[in-house]
């Protein structure tokens, strides 16, 4: 595989949407008890919506990367779980599956959600925002 020259990633749009998901996802945490409790069901649609918006922007960043890295636009053929294993094999994520269940969960939740599936969501969100946080930074430090 060669390398290709190539103009910084902007990163600034995925970095601003990783920080608005761990923010609703602290208020989230803050407001589960008490006197908040009646809003925590907005700041939980909140919570998804940052997921959402934050899960596009970082397999976007993804494939920008690896298409730079690899230098061929076959990747943008690729289906989501071949680019997840090509970020793998680049060290751009550790788990190429953890990053296919994230893909499954963001479909799943553009249907439906609510109670228990709510709750998974929830948790899925916290876990997306570390795996998120590790591709950043691989990001960031890519020349």
């Amino acid at each position: 595989m060669g390398t290709m020259a190539s103009e910084p990633l902007d990163l600034e749009s995925f970095r601003r949407a990783l920080e608005s998901l761990e923010r609703s996802l602290d208020v989230l945490q803050q407001t589960k008890s008490g006197k908040y409790a009646e809003v925590s069901e907005v700041i939980q649609s909140g919570v998804i919506q940052n997921f959402e918006a934050t899960y596009e922007m970082a397999w976007k960043a993804m494939r920008r990367r690896l298409i730079a890295i690899q230098g061929s636009v076959n990747i943008e053929r690729f289906s989501r779980r071949e680019l997840f294993r090509q970020a793998a094999r680049a060290d751009l994520i550790g788990d190429a599956e953890a990053w296919m269940h994230f893909h499954d969960q963001r479909n799943n939740l553009s249907h439906r959600y609510g109670g228990e599936m709510m709750e998974n969501a929830l948790q899925i969100a916290k876990e997306f925002a570390g795996a998120a946080h590790k591709l950043l930074g691989e990001l960031e430090s890519c020349p």
